[in-house]
């Protein structure tokens, strides 16, 4: 039996294992099925039923567990450097003839273990001079992204490590990353972005303009941006440059105190004594006025109030 297997494969040793991993699985199968037989020769009606039930979930087993799992071999990582293009994207063309964006995400959320082989060895063909791949790959990722449920963070920039590490992969994936995120929930992309923003230094201007696209911010700051000019003054800077200088040139009173909606202070005695304003330290004509009309004011109501009967 071993030397069949060993001639139908023609000495493959991983066309071996999987044969004998067919061989492992169809057993119990196998046995199902002949106790069907079994019980119908034997006239059991209920156990025929409990027999064929069982049949059934184990098809359906299998029917479900095989989906996502017809991957294209998938290149080994390398111990201290990025997958080597040579193997990177043969395995990304394969993979995008052979597996659907949405089967994908289900194999990786089902088995996590596949992620940093698949997608760093994707990251390594993102990077490829062959630009019709990288189209390719870049709106299969989007596809991806859409479909994935959980780590997400890591699918949108595919190799984390090299994203810290190399500058020209860190450029390119930041260049997509608009796109790559577009089919995401605002809720979604703002803990998608804020994981990235902690974990991988998201640059500011990438970060703005995809929480805008969803709705995170109001509004990107270049809209809030005025260009700067030499003519560019502050309503406060205006006063002090031109109302205080002028007048304080000429003597008089200066320009805070000259400014209607600025209400002097209450001035001590001591203050009053030294005959200044309270910017300019200088006699201040219309400080003095509201100084003296409040003081007109307390002493009226006064005499009021000593005039009224008891």
């Amino acid at each position: 039996m071993v030397g069949m297997i060993i001639h139908l494969t023609g000495g493959n040793g991983r066309l071996i294992i999987i044969a004998g991993l067919l061989v492992l699985i169809a057993t119990p199968v196998a046995r199902v099925v002949f106790s069907i037989f079994i019980f119908l020769r034997e006239g059991d009606r209920l156990y025929v039923a409990i027999t064929s039930a069982v049949l059934l979930i184990l098809l359906f087993g299998f029917a479900v567990g095989a989906t996502g799992a017809d991957l294209p071999p998938i290149p080994p990582l390398p111990a201290t450097s990025w997958p080597a293009a040579e193997v990177a994207e043969p395995f990304a063309r394969d993979l995008l003839m052979q597996e659907p964006a949405a089967e994908l995400a289900q194999a990786l959320a089902a088995q996590p273990e596949l992620m940093p082989s698949v997608l760093r060895n994707l990251g390594t063909a993102m990077m490829s001079s062959d630009a019709a791949l990288v189209d390719n790959l870049h709106r299969y990722l989007a596809d991806i992204v859409r479909a994935a449920k959980t780590n997400i963070a890591s699918i949108v920039i595919l190799d984390p490590l090299r994203y810290l590490e190399d500058t020209a992969f860190r450029k390119r994936m930041t260049e997509f990353l608009p796109e790559t995120m577009a089919g995401l929930t605002r809720d979604t992309a703002r803990s998608v972005l804020d994981q990235l923003d902690a974990s991988a230094s998201l640059d500011f201007d990438t970060f703005e303009k995809i929480a805008a696209a969803h709705g995170v911010v109001r509004r990107a700051s270049s809209v809030r941006q005025s260009a700067f000019t030499d003519k560019l003054r502050m309503p406060d800077e205006r006063v002090l440059q031109t109302g205080r200088s002028e007048t304080l040139s000429r003597g008089g009173s200066c320009g805070v105190a000259q400014t209607p909606h600025r209400r002097p202070r209450r001035r001590s005695d001591s203050e009053e004594s030294s005959s200044g304003c309270y910017v300019c330290r200088r006699p201040c004509a219309r400080v003095h006025a509201l100084a003296a009309r409040s003081v007109h004011s307390r002493a009226a109501r006064k005499k009021r109030r000593v005039r009224q009967p008891a």
